[in-house]
């Protein structure tokens, strides 16, 4: 009789969807992953563009609470951050490895200006 519930307990909970539920919840989160990898690689590649957060939520599709919260976990850093890092290391590698001026590859790499850089720059490497 013990065996017989269970079956049918067991059937109810399959007619019901409980447990694709988990696997559905897993599967949408393993995509919002993959769409935030997708935006690093856009980042890497237009990092000195204008790169917004509204702008990230609408690339990858997410509401922007959900996207802050998932950036941030795969990413350590939030989106701003990221960002700016990314802009960071690139402008690193162009100041040793060219004469152009401070101000110059500041605003090659997406700063808008040569004091918003130089605090980032500090931020990362000092």
């Amino acid at each position: 009789m013990l065996q017989s519930l269970l079956i049918k307990l067991l059937y109810l909970f399959y007619e019901n969807d409980i447990f694709s539920n988990s696997d559905k919840e897993l599967s949408e989160k393993s995509k919002a992953v993959k769409r935030i990898a997708k935006l690093e690689e856009y980042i890497e590649a237009h990092y000195a563009s204008d790169l917004t957060v509204s702008f990230a939520c609408e690339f990858v599709n997410l509401d922007y609470h959900y996207f802050s919260r998932l950036f941030k976990q795969e990413t350590g850093k939030t989106f701003v951050e990221y960002v700016n890092f990314t802009r960071i290391l690139r402008a690193q590698q162009l100041l040793a490895q060219t004469n152009h001026p401070v101000i110059y590859i500041a605003q090659s790499v997406g700063f808008p200006n040569i004091t918003y850089f130089n605090r980032i720059f500090k931020h990362f490497f000092v």
